[in-house]
C-alpha cells in the first residue's frame, strides 16, 4: 500500500504555478496593447517617412521582455514535467526498497539504481551538462548499456546510443534517494524521497527559478524538485525474513 500526499504535487516547484500562468496573462495583455499598433505598421511607412520609427523603438524595447516572459513559461512547463518524473521516479524507488531492503537492508543501491532508470526519460541530453568534472564518477557503462538495450527493444525508440546515455548520466549525477525504514518491522512504512537537480537551458529563468549547479565545474544553474512516497513494508516475519526466492543482484 503507498501513500502519497496531494500537496506534494506542488511542493519544491511552487514558483512555477505562479510564474507560469503569471507570465502568460502578462504577455496576453501586452499583446492585446501592442497588436493594433503593429498592424498599421508596415516597412513601407517604415521606409516612406520617421513616424515608423516610433513603433520600431518602442518594439525593440519591449522585445527583451517578450523573450523573457516566453522564457520562464516554457521553463515553468519542463519544471512540471520533470516534476511528474520525480513522482514516478520516488514510485519506483519505494517499490524497490520494498523489494529489497526487508530481506537485505544494506542494498539501498538498488532503490537508487530503480530512482535513476525511472528519471531517465525526464532527464536532460544537453552536451554542456555533461562537460564538468562530477559527471564522471556517476558514468556507469553496463548500466548504460542495458539501458540502451531495453530502450531499443521497443520498435518506436529509435534515438542514438549516445543521445540516451547522456540521459541516463545526467540522471544517475542529479537524481538522489532518501530512505527510511524501519528496523525490526516487518508492518512498518518505508519513506522513499527522490531528489532532482532540474536544468535550465533558457537564459534568464535560472536566475528566478534556481541557483547555480552544486557541482565543481558546472555552469549552469539548477533547481531541486522532490516527491516523497510511504509505502507499507508487507514483509515476510520469519528470521531470515525472505520468501525463499534469491535475488539476481545483478540485475
Amino acid at each position: 500500500m503507498s501513500q502519497f500526499e496531494f500537496d506534494s504535487l506542488f511542493s519544491s516547484i511552487e514558483p512555477a504555478f505562479v510564474v507560469g500562468p503569471g507570465c502568460v496573462l502578462i504577455l496576453f495583455v501586452l499583446l492585446r496593447i501592442v497588436r493594433p499598433k503593429l498592424a498599421s505598421l508596415s516597412p513601407s511607412v517604415i521606409g516612406r517617412d520617421e513616424s515608423g520609427s516610433y513603433y520600431t523603438i518602442s518594439l525593440v524595447l519591449v522585445l527583451p521582455l517578450y523573450v523573457l516572459l516566453i522564457c520562464l513559461i516554457i521553463e515553468s512547463a519542463l519544471m512540471m514535467v520533470a516534476k511528474m518524473g520525480t513522482v514516478y521516479s520516488a514510485y519506483s524507488a519505494g517499490r524497490s526498497a520494498m523489494v529489497w531492503l526487508p530481506g537485505d537492508p544494506v542494498r539501498k543501491d538498488m532503490v537508487q539504481l530503480a530512482a535513476v532508470q525511472s528519471m531517465t526519460p525526464f532527464a536532460s541530453s544537453f552536451r554542456r551538462h555533461q562537460q564538468h568534472s562530477s559527471i564522471a564518477a556517476h558514468v556507469n557503462e553496463r548500466h548504460n548499456r542495458d539501458y540502451f538495450a531495453a530502450y531499443r527493444r521497443m520498435p518506436s525508440n529509435r534515438q542514438t546510443r549516445r543521445y540516451v546515455s547522456h540521459k541516463r548520466n545526467y540522471a544517475a549525477l542529479a537524481t538522489t534517494t532518501e530512505i527510511e525504514a524501519p528496523a525490526n518491522d516487518p508492518d512498518g512504512e518505508i519513506t522513499v524521497t527522490v531528489n532532482y537537480e532540474f536544468p535550465f537551458n533558457l537564459p534568464g529563468a535560472g536566475r528566478v527559478f534556481g541557483r547555480v549547479a552544486p557541482w565543481p565545474g558546472a555552469h549552469f544553474r539548477t533547481r531541486t524538485i522532490t516527491s516523497t512516497v510511504r509505502f507499507t513494508i508487507q514483509g515476510p516475519r520469519g528470521r531470515r525474513r525472505t520468501l525463499g526466492i534469491g535475488y539476481a543482484y545483478d540485475h
